[in-house]
C-alpha cells in the first residue's frame, strides 16, 4: 500500500498524470479527497503531511491538473457532490477556489454547474475571488 502511494505521490510531483490516471480512477481521488478533508489535521504544523489520502489534497495544487480540463471539471463535480459539509467549505476555499478564473469557457462551464447541482451553487459562496 505505501509503495502505490509513493508511487502516486511520485507521480503527481512530476505532473505525469497521465500515468496515475492508469494507476487511480477518479472515484479514487474524490474518495481520498474527501477522506482526507472529513478529518481534522493541524495545518500549522511546520511537520510534513503524513496521511495517506494527502495525494488526492496534492493533485489539486498540480498545476498539471489543469491541462486536463474534462477530467479536472468532472472531479470538481465529484467533489462537490460527494464532500460533507465542512469538508464543503474546504473544497470552496481549494479547489474551487483555485479553478475560478476569467477564462470564459470555464465560466460558462461553472454557471452550468451551479444551475445544475445545488453543492456546487453552496460552494461557490465559499469562493474569494
Amino acid at each position: 500500500m505505501a509503495e502505490r502511494r509513493d508511487r502516486i505521490e511520485q507521480l503527481i510531483l512530476d505532473n505525469d498524470l497521465d500515468a496515475l490516471f492508469e494507476i487511480v480512477t477518479m472515484d479514487d481521488v474524490v474518495t481520498a479527497w474527501c477522506s482526507y478533508n472529513s478529518r481534522e489535521h493541524d495545518y500549522d504544523s511546520d511537520e510534513p503531511v503524513d496521511d495517506p489520502d494527502w495525494w488526492a489534497v496534492d493533485l489539486f495544487m498540480a498545476q498539471s491538473l489543469s491541462r486536463l480540463p474534462e477530467i479536472h471539471r468532472a472531479l470538481l463535480v465529484q467533489i462537490a457532490l460527494s464532500a460533507g459539509d465542512e469538508a464543503l467549505l474546504t473544497f470552496a476555499a481549494g479547489p474551487l477556489e483555485d479553478f475560478v478564473s476569467d477564462d470564459p469557457d470555464d465560466l460558462t462551464w461553472l454557471e452550468e454547474q451551479c444551475r445544475t447541482h445545488e453543492r456546487m451553487r453552496i460552494a461557490l459562496r465559499g469562493v474569494w475571488c
